[in-house]
């Protein structure tokens, strides 16, 4: 099924403050002074403040993804289209075209390229159901995860999380965050394969009206469709 646990869940974190800044780089996470753990329960607190006040969400998306199977690093960029609960579009217009959309039930993976749309379950498609509380706007990240460790770093503060229960997907995930405000500056996530991402936004608004019909997505008239979904779900399709 389509792999976008770890990039999905980067950017539930990731949303949570109106914060332009550059991508984030491998470099931005190197450590240069471990920081007190009286500390971590309360920048954990903060984090998960600042996710809780928005409703809605548009910005654009720069991230960098490492396959250990080629050996390579890929770069990509688009826009993100966010609103709770658990509706998200996002619209990659390079390396090449392609988007996902969620509705909170269904979830749709568009290849133009192909000409190809695969469906699944929402809840069904993550390799882990921790981002799918989240998503759908009822997750506490004190409720899943411990902050293992903190250290100041020169693009800011870098947080290692740990999930509280065991995933078998998951190696390492770590936050940047803002050394004033704790705002959120990118995310490294790192799965079980050693494959790894590295993701950041950039000119986000918050709160503006999104039309829920975005997250409804229209396969295109004589798009291939591959339905992962269970016998006898409806299926969306233009005339």
């Amino acid at each position: 099924m389509i792999r976008i646990f770890f990039i999905v869940f980067c950017l539930a974190i990731c949303l949570a403050y109106p914060f332009a800044h550059a991508q984030a780089q491998q470099d931005d996470f190197s450590c240069l002074a471990v920081l007190d753990a009286r500390e971590h329960n309360r920048l954990l607190q903060q984090v998960d403040e600042q996710y809780r006040r928005y409703s809605t969400l548009h910005a654009e998306f720069r991230q960098q993804s490492y396959f250990v199977g080629l050996n390579q690093r890929v770069a990509s960029r688009g826009h993100v289209w966010f609103r709770k609960p658990g509706m998200m579009d996002w619209s990659y217009e390079e390396p090449e075209a392609q988007r996902f959309v969620a509705d909170g039930q269904t979830l749709w993976f568009y290849q133009p390229g192909l000409n190809q749309v695969t469906l699944g379950d929402f809840k069904q498609a993550f390799d882990s159901d921790l981002p799918v509380s989240f998503l759908l706007g009822v997750g506490k990240l004190p409720e899943n995860f411990r902050l293992s460790s903190a250290c100041a770093a020169a693009a800011g503060t870098v947080l290692e999380l740990a999930p509280l229960r065991p995933d078998p997907n998951l190696q390492q995930f770590y936050l940047l965050v803002d050394k004033v405000r704790h705002a959120p500056l990118g995310a490294r996530v790192i799965d079980i394969g050693g494959n790894e991402t590295v993701i950041s936004l950039s000119g986000a608004v918050f709160d503006a009206p999104v039309a829920e019909e975005r997250f409804k997505f229209q396969i295109p008239r004589g798009a291939d469709v591959i339905d992962k979904r269970q016998a006898g779900a409806p299926l969306q399709q233009s005339k």
